[in-house]
């Protein structure tokens, strides 16, 4: 034990004398770098790595040999030249992609947004009570006009008409015997061998008999318009909807629901309104031509007429009612859609178009970038008219045969050159 202690304590000693000895040394080396010169104490701070570290190794001799100043020149001129930054790198010339500007005649127009209604439509109500006995008609297509859709039961109005007509033919026989009653007393009671009040009384029983027979005729013809209402017929040809009560079901007369609609698609309305402002120019060009009319439907554009524009303006919107018609044969318009509208105002002749990307906004307005013979590009401020699907008319600031930046706007300004894309 007594060993083992001893032993720590030897170790112990040895290790505090060998720090010691470190610590003396540090200091001895930092007492020796204070009397060095200049340039061999650079020396010990630049990194070996450093360009300019084997001629500071070298100059501790240069020094003994020449002046303190060359060797502090020579110093500051090496330090200059490893600290000075490389030329900056000139940037490539941006890539862009350019176009031609497109001369076309192009319309010009109003767009709405329209609905879809039918030219026509029939709610159908029955006009006669009894049982629904017949359908002849395909629900949801179409029905010619005065073809046969449904029957009522007509057998307790060919009944009455028949009781009407018995009726009619009981007059016609009294009015015939008045009439020859009449005819025989006549000569009598011009020789006075009847009293006159009898003679009176013959022409009165013709007359009676007359008006009985107007009124038989009237009851015959009404039960033969009731009768007629038992087989219900188209009024126009169109498109029928759903028949709202099935074959066997009791009809009433009349009703809120009514028991079909027909509606006709062909031709077609669209209905749209349009502020009362557009009105002041759309007027006076309805009045010297209908005005074209197109609808867009399946991204394929229609063509009508506008044939109502409505007879007041809306005072609590300030809208008015414009209708146009379509003769819709191929059915591309379906009632109840809504659908995008152009009227047509008139066409521009030899309009400037470009692809709509071309054009720029800026806070001064629309510019487009036109590239210059020399592939410098400029800036153009142009004034725009009406988008023509993905082209945008310029009005003015662009000539028709000018080449301008359809990709690659990002980085460009005036004057700058530019590579082109193929």
């Amino acid at each position: 034990m007594i060993a083992q202690k001893t032993s720590t304590l030897v170790n112990t000693s040895i290790y505090k004398i060998a720090l010691e000895q470190d610590k003396q040394d540090r200091l001895r080396r930092q007492d020796e770098e204070k009397m060095l010169p200049l340039p061999e104490r650079i020396c010990f701070v630049l990194p070996r790595s450093d360009p300019a570290y084997p001629v500071l190794f070298l100059l501790p001799s240069l020094a003994s040999k020449a002046s303190f100043a060359i060797g502090s020149m020579l110093l500051l001129l090496l330090l200059c030249c490893g600290c000075s930054k490389p030329p900056p790198v000139e940037k490539p010339p941006p890539y862009i992609r350019i176009t031609q500007p497109r001369v076309a005649d192009v319309p010009l127009y109003f767009e709405y947004v329209g609905h879809v209604e039918p030219n026509l439509t029939v709610n159908i109500k029955a006009q006669v009570t009894g049982l629904l006995t017949g359908q002849y008609f395909v629900e949801g297509q179409e029905v010619s006009k005065n073809s046969l859709l449904m029957t009522i039961d007509p057998r307790p109005f060919q009944a009455e008409l028949d009781r009407n007509l018995g009726v009619l033919a009981e007059n016609l026989a009294t009015l015939e015997q008045a009439r020859d009653t009449l005819k025989r007393n006549q000569p009598l009671a011009a020789l006075n061998y009847i009293s006159q009040l009898d003679y009176d009384q013959f022409i009165t029983n013709v007359l009676t008999a007359e008006a009985a027979v107007e009124q038989a005729k009237a009851e015959v013809e009404t039960a033969r318009i009731d009768l007629s209402y038992c087989s219900i017929e188209a009024p126009f040809q169109g498109v029928a909807s759903k028949l709202a009560i099935d074959v066997g079901n009791y009809v009433p007369i009349g009703g809120n629901t009514p028991l079909l609609t027909i509606n006709q698609i062909s031709p077609i309305r669209i209905s749209f309104f349009v502020p009362e402002k557009d009105l002041l120019e759309i007027a006076p060009l309805q009045n010297q031509c209908p005005l074209v009319t197109r609808a867009l439907r399946d991204q394929l554009w229609v063509e009508g007429k506008l044939f109502l524009i409505n007879n007041a303006v809306d005072e609590a919107t300030g809208m008015i009612l414009l209708q146009a018609v379509f003769e819709n044969s191929d059915r591309a318009l379906w009632p109840g859609e809504f659908v995008d509208v152009r009227l047509i105002l008139k066409t521009a002749k030899n309009a400037i178009l470009v692809p709509s990307p071309v054009v720029q906004i800026g806070q001064d307005g629309p510019y487009v970038y036109v590239v210059k013979p020399n592939q410098t590009v400029e800036m153009r401020r142009v004034v725009v008219g009406q988008k023509e699907e993905s082209e945008t008319i310029i009005v003015s600031g662009l000539g028709a045969h000018e080449t301008v930046v359809s990709e690659g706007q990002l980085n460009l300004k005036s004057g700058i050159k530019v590579l082109i894309k193929p």
